[in-house]
This record gives C-alpha cells, sequence and structure tokens, in this order.
C-alpha cells in the first residue's frame, strides 16, 4: 500500500482510526486478526541439541559411518572403535565450536523497542511494542525507537536515523505533506520505518503496518527465505566422500570375489578384505580437517573475528568477490567535517582533525566554525579535566560533527557560548531549510543561521572576505555556485553559514522578517570518512585475486567519491544506480556484473541480485554490512561478514562477526582460510598418499598370491600413530608468507591435478620398491612372515613419518623450509618413532601387532627408503615447480 500518497483523512477512513483520540481498546482483538501482531518473522532457533545433530551432516561422518557398518559386518571390531572414535571427535569438535560462536552471539529476533506511547480512546499509554496494531496513534519523541510502519501527520522538527535500514549515515527530515505515489521507498519522508530512531524533535503519526508486513518484515521474511548455500568445502568434501565411498565398497566386493576366483579359502580372503578397509578408510582425514577448522577459528577470533559456522572458516580463503556497502563497512559510519569553503579560502581536514587555528582571527574559514558552533543546540557531556577526548556530544550528527571540528581547531562551544550568550534559538525547519540562533556579542546582538546551501545563498546579500565584506553580486553568486557544485560532487553533504548583526533595541521579533540580507560566510562540507584500514585491505584483497564490488544506498557521488578515496580504479561505464538495475532483468544483469564495480542508490533486493549473479557465474562471494538492510545479502553471500557495531539481525543473517568494526579483521579472516585450505590439502595428501600405498600393496599380494605383507592391526596402528599425529599437527601449520600472493582455491574438487598426481606416482613408485623388499626379505628370512611383515611394517611407518616435512609445503623445496615453525609437528614425528619402536620391542605389543625385533640391516634399509622417499616427494615438487 502506497501510504505515502494518501492524504491523512483517508488513512483514517481506510483504518477506521481517530488521529486525535486513536482506537478504541475493544477493537484490538479485531485489528490483530485482521492486519496481524507486530512481530517479526523468525527462523527456528539454534538449540543446544540441534546444534549437535547438525554435526552429523557431514560427508566425511557418511564415510565413516559406512565404513564402520563394513568393520563391524567383516568383524573386525578394534577397527570399529578406532572410527566411532574418529566419528565422535569430528562431531564433538564441531559442536563446541559452533555452541560457544552461539553464546557469543546474543540470539536477537526483535530491533523494535519493547515499549512506546499510543493513544487510546483519547488517553496516552506506555504499552509493549509488540502489543501495537494498525490504525494507533503513537507518539514519537527524541531517543525513541520506531515500532511500527507509521504514516506521520504531525512533524516538530522531527529527525529519524534510518541508517541500519537503509544504509544512510544522517538522519532525514520527516515531513507530513502527501508525497507521490511512485516516491521510492526509503525516499518516503512522510513515513517512519520499524527499527529506526528518532534523533530530534517530536512528532506523532498512524500505524499503517506491523510486524511481517513492515519494510523490515519483508527483510526479516526473505531470512527465512534464503536458503543456505553449500560452503565450497563442503561441496569439495561432499564429492570426495562419495568417490571414497563408491571406492571402498567396490574394492573390497572385486577383490573378495577375486580372491575366491583365484581358489584363495574364504578366511584368507576374509583377511583381505577387512585389511584392505582399514587401508583405505582414512579416520584420521575428517578429525584432521575438523581440527584445522577449528583452530582457524580460534586463530580468527583473536584476530577479533567471531566464526559462527565451523565450515564457513575455509570459505573465507575461497572467497572470490567482497560486495561491501559504504557506510559503516568501508567508511566509520560517523559523520566528521571534511572542509570548509569560504568566497576567498579552502580549509581541509589536516588527517583526522582540522589543524590549530587563532581563536581572534577574522578570516572567514575561523568565523564559519564559530558560527556553525553558536547554531548547533548540542549537549555536551564533560567527562573529567577539559582536554580533548573529554566531552562527549548528544544531538544532530551534523551538529556533533561541527562542534566536534571546532573543538579539535581550538574553539570551544562551551568558551563560545560563555563569550557570546544565547538569546534565542529556531530550531531547524524543514520547510525554511535552516536553524538560527540570536546571540549577545559585547553591546551587539548578532544573529547567525546555518542550513541548506542554495538557502543559505538566496537569503544572503554580502559576502564574507575575511577583512571586508562584498556585494553579492551576480559575479560572487556563480564563484560561490560553482564551488557548491564541486564540493557536492565530491560527494560531500554540505550546508551553508552566515550572519547579520540587530538593532540593539530588538525586543519583539518575527523570525521569518528577521532572517534576510545575511552575511555570506562559507561551505561546510561533510562526509563520513574512510575506515583508517580500509585501503591496504583492499590492496591486500586485491592483491590476493579477490575483486572488491561497492554496493550502496547512498547517492552515486559519495559512493564514487569513497571509491577513489579507497582506491579503486573505475570509469563511468562501471557504475550503476539502483534505477538502472530495476530496468533490466537478471539474465541480462549476469551478462554485465563483471563490469560492474560500484552500485549505488540500492535497496536490499538488489544486493540479493548482484549477488546471486555472481554465483551463477561460478563464484565465492563474501558480503559485508552492518544494517538490517544487508542481512538477506549476508544470508545469501557465500560468506557473510557483519560489523560488530551493526545490527542483531545483520550479525545473526552471517558467518563473520567483526567484534571491533576492524576492516583489516577480514584480510586476516582470509588468510587464516586460505591457510586452513592449505593445511586440509597437506593433510589429504598426507594421509591420502599413505592410504594409496596399502591398499596397493595389498592388491599385489592378492594378484601375486602371496601372504599379506601387512597386517589390519599393524596398518591400523600406522594410521593412528604414523598418520594421525601429524595430521593433527599439521592442522597447527602457521602458514606460508606468500599465501596471499596466491589465486583463491575456487574449485569443486578438494584436491588439485598435482595433488593427485603426486599420490599417484609417489604411491606406486614406494609400492613397487616395498613390494620387491617383501618378496626377498621373505626368501632371505626362511619364510619367517612375521619378521618380513615387520619389516613392511617399519617401511610403511616410516617414510610416512619422514614424508611430514617435506609436506610441510607443497610449493617450497624441504631445504626453503623452517622445519622448526610446528613444535607440534616435531612432537608428532618423535611420538611416532617412539610408538614404531614400541610396536616392535615392547613384548605385549609384540603379540599385539605380530612383530619381531630387526636386525641393524633391517634398520639401515628402513631408513634409506625413508631418505630416497624423501627425495622422490622433492623431486615431484621440482616438477610442478619448473612447469609453472
Amino acid at each position: 500500500m502506497n501510504w505515502q500518497s494518501l492524504s491523512i483523512g483517508k488513512i483514517e477512513e481506510d483504518l477506521k482510526s481517530d488521529i486525535s483520540a486513536g482506537i478504541k481498546e475493544n477493537d484490538i482483538l479485531r485489528r490483530k486478526k485482521k492486519y496481524g501482531i507486530n512481530k517479526l518473522a523468525e527462523e527456528e532457533k539454534l538449540k543446544t541439541f540441534k546444534i549437535f545433530i547438525s554435526q552429523f551432516k557431514n560427508s566425511f561422518v557418511y564415510v565413516l559411518a559406512g565404513a564402520l557398518i563394513i568393520t563391524i559386518f567383516l568383524g573386525d571390531y578394534i577397527d570399529a572403535i578406532v572410527i566411532t572414535l574418529a566419528i565422535l571427535v569430528n562431531v564433538v569438535l564441531g559442536f563446541f565450536q559452533e555452541k560457544k560462536a552461539s553464546n557469543v552471539l546474543e540470539l536477537l529476533r526483535k530491533t523494535a523497542t519493547p515499549m512506546a506511547i499510543v493513544l487510546r480512546d483519547g488517553i496516552p499509554h506506555q504499552i509493549n511494542a509488540t502489543e501495537i496494531v494498525v490504525g494507533d496513534v503513537v507518539l514519537l519523541r527524541e531517543g525513541d525507537r520506531v515500532p511500527a510502519d507509521i504514516r506521520i501527520f504531525k512533524s516538530d522538527h522531527l529527525k529519524i536515523d534510518e541508517a541500519p535500514l537503509t544504509g544512510e549515515s544522517w538522519p532525514i527530515d520527516k515531513k507530513i505533506e502527501i508525497l507521490p505515489i511512485i516516491t521510492p521507498v526509503f525516499d518516503r519522508n512522510n513515513m517512519a520505518f520499524l527499527g529506526t530512531s528518532v534523533v530530534g524533535g517530536s512528532g506523532k503519526g498512524v500505524v499503517v503496518s506491523v510486524g511481517k508486513n513492515t519494510e523490515l518484515g519483508k527483510i526479516s521474511l526473505q531470512l527465512t527465505e534464503i536458503k543456505e548455500e553449500l560452503t565450497p568445502l563442503q561441496k569439495k568434501i561432499k564429492k570426495f566422500s562419495l568417490l571414497l565411498s563408491l571406492f571402498i565398497v567396490a574394492i573390497v566386493f572385486v577383490i573378495f570375489f577375486i580372491g575366491l576366483f583365484l581358489g584363495q579359502n574364504f578366511l584368507e580372503t576374509f583377511l583381505i578384505s577387512v585389511a584392505l578397509v582399514v587401508a583405505a578408510i582414512p579416520e584420521g582425514l575428517p578429525v584432521g580437517v575438523s581440527v584445522a577448522l577449528a583452530i582457524g577459528m580460534q586463530k580468527i577470533l583473536k584476530k577479533k573475528g567471531l566464526v559462527r559456522r565451523l565450515n564457513s572458516v575455509e570459505t573465507l580463503g575461497s572467497a572470490t568477490i567482497i560486495c561491501t556497502d559504504k557506510t559503516g563497512t568501508l567508511t566509520e559510519g560517523q559523520m566528521q567535517v571534511s572542509a570548509i569553503l569560504t568566497a576567498n579560502s579552502f580549509l581541509e581536514r589536516d588527517g583526522k582533525y582540522f589543524k590549530k587555528l587563532d581563536f581572534e582571527s577574522k578570516e572567514s574559514h575561523v568565523k564559519v566554525l564559530k558560527i556553525g558552533s553558536l547554531v548547533s543546540d548540542i549537549l555536551i557531556e564533560h567527562i573529567g579535566v577539559s582536554e580533548l577526548g573529554k566531552y562527549i556530544f548528544h544531538g544532530d550528527p551534523l551538529e556533533k560533527a561541527v562542534v566536534s571540528a571546532s573543538l579539535h581547531a581550538g574553539l570551544n562551544k562551551i568558551d563560545l557560548d560563555k563569550m557570546q550568550p544565547r538569546i534565542d534559538y529556531l530550531p531547524f525547519d524543514p520547510i525554511c531549510k535552516y536553524s538560527a540562533s540570536i546571540h549577545q556579542l559585547e553591546n551587539k546582538k548578532i544573529l547567525y543561521i546555518m542550513g541548506a546551501p542554495e538557502t543559505i545563498l538566496s537569503l544572503s546579500s554580502v559576502v564574507d572576505l575575511d577583512d571586508y565584506n562584498d556585494k553579492m553580486n551576480e559575479k560572487w553568486k556563480n564563484i560561490l555556485g560553482v564551488k557548491l557544485d564541486e564540493f557536492t560532487k565530491r560527494g560531500l553533504r554540505v550546508v551553508g553559514v552566515a550572519y547579520r548583526f540587530l538593532d540593539d533595541d530588538l525586543l519583539n521579533f518575527d523570525w521569518n522578517n528577521l532572517i534576510g540580507d545575511m552575511v555570506f560566510t562559507g561551505f561546510i562540507g561533510f562526509s563520513d570518512p574512510l575506515r583508517s584500514d580500509v585501503k591496504e585491505s583492499l590492496e591486500i584483497a586485491q592483491r590476493a585475486g579477490l575483486r572488491p564490488i561497492i554496493i550502496t544506498g547512498d547517492h552515486k557521488n559519495t559512493a564514487i567519491a569513497i571509491a577513489k578515496e579507497a582506491g579503486f580504479i573505475f570509469d563511468e561505464e562501471n557504475i550503476l544506480e539502483g534505477r538502472d538495475l530495476d530496468a533490466i532483468t537478471d539474465e541480462e544483469l549476469e551478462k554485465i556484473v563483471d563490469k560492474i564495480s560500484i552500485y549505488a542508490r540500492t535497496v536490499p533486493a538488489h544486493k540479493l541480485r548482484i549477488i546471486k549473479a555472481w554465483q551463477s557465474k561460478g563464484e565465492t562471494v563474501a558480503m559485508t554490512g552492518d544494517g538490517v538492510n544487508d542481512a538477506p545479502a549476508l544470508k545469501a553471500a557465500n560468506i557473510g561478514i557483519a560489523l560488530g557495531s551493526g545490527t542483531e539481525v545483520a550479525k545473526q543473517a552471517s558467518d563473520l562477526v567483526l567484534l571491533d568494526d576492524n576492516f583489516s579483521v577480514i584480510v586476516s579472516a582470509i588468510r587464516q582460510g586460505r591457510i586452513i585450505f592449505d593445511n586440509i590439502k597437506k593433510i589429504t595428501v598426507f594421509i591420502l598418499k599413505d592410504a594409496f600405498t596399502e591398499v596397493n600393496l595389498i592388491v599385489l599380494s592378492l594378484i601375486f598370491q602371496l601372504p599379506l605383507p601387512i597386517l589390519p592391526g599393524q596398518i591400523l596402528w600406522v594410521n593412528l600413530f604414523q598418520d594421525s599425529l601429524p595430521s593433527f599437527a599439521f592442522a597447527m601449520e602457521p602458514g606460508e608468507e606468500d599465501v596471499m600472493n596466491e589465486k583463491p582455491e575456487n574449485k569443486v574438487s578438494l584436491m588439485d591435478r598435482e595433488m593427485k598426481i603426486l599420490i599417484f606416482i609417489y604411491g606406486i613408485s614406494a609400492d613397487i620398491f616395498i613390494f620387491v623388499l617383501f618378496v626377498l626379505f621373505n626368501n632371505i628370512n626362511g619364510g619367517n612372515i612375521n619378521h618380513t611383515r615387520t619389516l613392511v611394517f617399519m617401511l610403511l611407518a616410516l617414510q610416512s613419518l619422514a614424508g611430514i616435512f617435506s609436506l610441510k609445503s607443497l610449493r617450497k623445496s624441504i631445504f626453503k623450509i623452517n622445519i622448526f615453525s610446528n613444535l607440534y609437528l616435531l612432537a608428532a614425528f618423535f611420538a611416532g618413532i617412539i610408538m614404531m619402536l614400541a610396536a616392535v620391542y615392547i613384548e605385549p605389543l609384540q603379540d599385539l601387532l605380530k612383530t619381531t625385533p630387526l636386525t641393524k640391516f633391517d634398520w639401515f634399509v628402513i631408513i634409506i627408503f625413508a631418505i630416497v622417499n624423501v627425495i622422490f616427494i622433492e623431486l615431484i615438487k621440482l616438477f610442478f615447480r619448473n612447469k609453472k
């Protein structure tokens, strides 16, 4: 319904309400049934049990569960216990990490204030905001949160901060006039919207929409309807797990029937099948991945980034597009005076503040700051001694910015007010478009005004030129008009200031007759400044192969100014406005989306379309934001990033929350995401190369109809102590220095081509060598199969441990790696060596694992084999480095 285009009388008629008395108490129930209750659409809350159960919805867990069933069926209960423990570790790690994140953020489903004042039966009542119904007359005062969507019919200088909903960084002056039916939603200045805040003046309005029918409610409803996409890692794991499951099932059945076909007895074939299952199942892989994600989650938290879902950690490293809101994300979300422009001078901020000014100077820019401070109706809270940074300002954001700028330039409003006591004050009037105040200056009275620049220029007959004044002729009007255009093209919000001396005997007066023949003093340009760390962070992100996109509700010039300051390189063809988006279809947007770097004057629906257009091209999209208007896009994005100071709705829709609003946390999180994926790749290669080697070794023994070269229990020992411990330690790897110089990993497969080749070539070559040694030593040992199996057992164990240092980096040679950078990996190496020796020389373990002590020559062969394997891995890595 286009309430902004209807008269108040028509609205009273349609809603059967009375703006002078409100609705009747006995009509409330009927209105609730007809129009709904004042509550937003809610998603089901994350209960502790639901978080726990969700951990089982994991492709790796499915693989382990299938392997568990197979091992139980084959009667291998020891391995079944190990797999069960692997499942539990995987689930428990994910549960505690996500539960911790859930506890840090309070689950919030409402942004309205709990209480509101309404008229019912002509009497004001303070009620819970959820009890408001359509037709209620609401009283709005400074500091109130707007409790529903309201059509305003009375405005006493009413100003509302709509930043949480629209992204606009300054308050909106509210009017009561009827607006055209085609007026965009957030340009409807005669409306107040649920979730926004009154920052000045007062007013009254009639409730026209509640709950899910409000503009905020529509956004909340979108959140419940948006289906969350699988993260890139989840997609990779899902594909990998499916292939692994099919491989395990297929190979067990094939080998079992081949064994029977070759005439081997059932028991021997059964033992081979058990050995294959044990060898093929990478029990340590899912646990290693979970540990890597959990460690990454903790490291990001130390950098003041809260990851809400475990699987989202790696997604950060896969991001290829960063769609960022402007207000409060790229910018600080607080207005500051950026520059002062007078007829003959220009003063710009020196960094964050203006340079110190001479209080007694007659320079026009000094007068501009004095006038701005004196006109501003700001409450100043004084804390401690009179020093900079010891004041808190309350009031209009623009006026706070003027007073703060003046204070830092050496013009303290408290002192100015004492020197020029205020006699009278006229608050900002949206019709007249200025505010004014009269002050006593020694034995004279002086009038100051501040407001819309065009208005101030039209009211001025004289222009201030520091030491003297000149007539405001056409020449000056043209010069000042050009300067004003330059200001607005920079994306600045501009006000003008002027003054005039009044008659000393002035007592009773009419403001309308008083204001005129002013002395124009200058323009004040305001901006929402770029965050100090944004430019550097964006440069790092771009070097890392990420493309930043600005999507803002602000005007085009404002967006362009911020983009230039942030270091964006773009042309006019790279900019698109909301109205242009409305004129094209989703298919047309997909064709041009890669050409657009800046979107201005957008609404929430536009952000969703842009994100989906990028996702349709296979890109992994990160979206930053802080307002309610950002929430649907945050949820639809592959990785939603909310500011800690943002709305709770935005935080709930996000995957990552920046606890201290520091934009550099995003870069740190992306870097950590890449480190995590690198570590997962290392874990995957490390575990699968051993599993592949073990499977091939067993298959070779079957083909050549030889005894098993290694027993299931021995394989399990290698998997537990020589594979699992290092895989956990790989999760602690600090990351390589050049990790942010690589392009994002955005492939569907968990393993790239290099990883597959490394595993295949290494596995085949190691199998040939081990199998030859097995045959030779079995003959040399005169058929002492236990001794030969012990040798093979140790060959597999030590080659696994020796390879961990080569796999610390898949990009660099072992000679360029600091092998002491990860003490956990060193500890895992030595623990693995101890467990190797224990398996061979501790008598109870000899009985359990069917091992025998080895000779010095045996150990010599084992060590040489391990060294050769390290050299072989390095040669494979060298081949790929040279190829690149």
